[in-house]
């Protein structure tokens, strides 16, 4: 499954992301497409290789940790490989009196409480945490299990950086340092584990009839917002036939109306 989550910026160079997720340096301004689809086997892979190929000077995140194969397309140098951990419980007997709060409280059954013996299942357990804040006799800790591995190569001009968890693993989400100021998380079940909210943001639409069907309006409208050094946080394009959204930062609105309006209307 697909998570990204941006954190700091890094050393200018031009960013494809792919989860299949793309990021690009336009003029100054960074701007993030996303292939994705809701079924395996489309082509994603395929269009995102070739986007970062055709532009090139670009990093890639691959973040389909359970099958990641844009590194089957590239081949590139490994230069780098990192383990990537999940924390588990473990119950230290001495505290226990085995009164089961665990296992009431774990929605995935990886704790089994019974005839003053507890039994633990890592395979099943989210890493939440949460039986070690229920736990009455402070009895449970946490160590680390290794769930996969992440891995940072070059090949022809882009940098990939991919993940994949361990053949038969499964947990909910771990996130690990990709570098370059970049956090991805591990995740396989399909579960929303996180929701990250953010504040200060504006939409701004552009509407016409059959703006979707038209080529270079896309272009058109990015290239008015990036010229002006305006970052833009999301662009949606086809989600609806007579308008195109970009959500851009509130303090950069008004400039970012004004460039898609003259851009488009003089």
């Amino acid at each position: 499954m697909d998570y990204l989550r941006e954190h700091s910026g890094s050393n200018g160079v031009k960013r494809l992301i792919i989860v299949r997720n793309v990021r690009v340096i336009c003029e100054g301004s960074e701007v993030i497409l996303s292939i994705a689809s809701g079924k395996g086997g489309t082509g994603k892979t395929t269009v995102a290789v070739n986007m970062a190929l055709s532009l090139g000077n670009v990093q890639l995140l691959d973040c389909d940790v359970e099958e990641p194969n844009a590194h089957l397309l590239l081949h590139p140098k490994i230069t780098e490989t990192k383990p990537v951990y999940t924390r588990i419980p473990t119950v230290e007997d001495d505290k226990c009196d085995y009164c089961g709060e665990c296992a009431k409280f774990c929605r995935y059954n990886a704790i089994f409480v019974a005839n003053q013996k507890i039994t633990f299942f890592p395979e099943l357990c989210s890493s939440c945490g949460g039986c070690r804040i229920v736990c009455p006799k402070n009895a449970i800790k946490e160590k680390q299990r290794k769930i996969g591995m992440t891995k940072r190569g070059s090949s022809k001009g882009v940098e990939l950086i991919y993940g994949q968890l361990n053949v038969g693993d499964w947990t909910d989400i771990v996130q690990t340092d990709a570098g370059a100021g970049y956090t991805f998380g591990l995740r396989s079940d399909g579960t929303v584990v996180t929701v990250s909210a953010f504040e200060d943001l504006s939409i701004v639409a552009l509407v016409g009839e059959g703006i979707t069907e038209k080529p270079g309006i896309a272009d058109k409208m990015i290239s008015a917002i990036t010229k002006k050094g305006i970052n833009m946080k999301i662009l949606s394009f086809g989600a609806s036939e007579v308008a195109a959204y970009v959500v851009v930062d509130q303090s950069d609105r008004a400039e970012a109306v004004r460039a898609i309006h003259n851009a488009f209307f003089g």
